[in-house]
């Protein structure tokens, strides 16, 4: 690609879903819902420890080239230590998704400008005044700006989000497929 370079784990995405037999399943278009929340769930059953926390390993690498899928493999990530059915079930979402987006990668290209950019979804109640966190924005080391509602990328890293705001916010990010 000559006007940038395209990261894609495309092949071991491929390979994980083979591994635990989810290469036939139908896909999603998100990684996650908005209506269920995943909680401890006390009361569920029990599942293989061992199964769960290797779909969550190379979830968790996978999230290098795919920051897409990195709030909800977070969340499901709590769970390891006694994951239950419930837990399993939005671990097998996640797969259901990435096989439907197998040959997503991040771009980045050579025509960008080189600027850090960070976003924090915090409200700064450290300051009752005007809620800025004083010292590295007195030293004008950070810049706070506010950013409208239908463009907070920190929302994907954050929070479920319908199939349109979950689409609008990926491509934002430069999530994208090489052709």
């Amino acid at each position: 690609m000559s006007n940038g370079i395209f990261i894609s784990q495309s092949k071991s995405a491929t390979n994980m879903l083979k591994r635990f037999v989810m290469e036939n399943v139908k896909e999603k278009r998100t990684p996650d819902t908005t209506y269920m929340k995943v909680g401890r769930d006390e009361k569920g059953e029990g599942i293989d420890v061992k199964l769960y926390q290797g779909m969550l390993g190379r979830l968790l690498y996978l999230i290098a080239s795919r920051p897409d899928i990195s709030h909800v493999v977070g969340v499901c990530a709590r769970f390891q230590a006694n994951p239950k059915e419930s837990h399993l079930g939005h671990v097998k979402r996640i797969l259901k998704y990435v096989k439907g987006t197998l040959n997503l990668g991040l771009l980045n290209t050579f025509d960008t400008t080189a600027s850090l950019v960070g976003y924090c979804d915090a409200d700064w109640a450290c300051d009752n005044d005007d809620r800025k966190s004083t010292e590295l924005v007195e030293d004008k080391i950070v810049t706070l700006e506010d950013v409208s509602i239908d463009k907070q990328l920190a929302d994907i890293f954050t929070k479920s989000l319908t199939g349109q705001q979950f689409e609008s916010l990926r491509s934002t990010l430069r999530l994208c497929t090489l052709t």
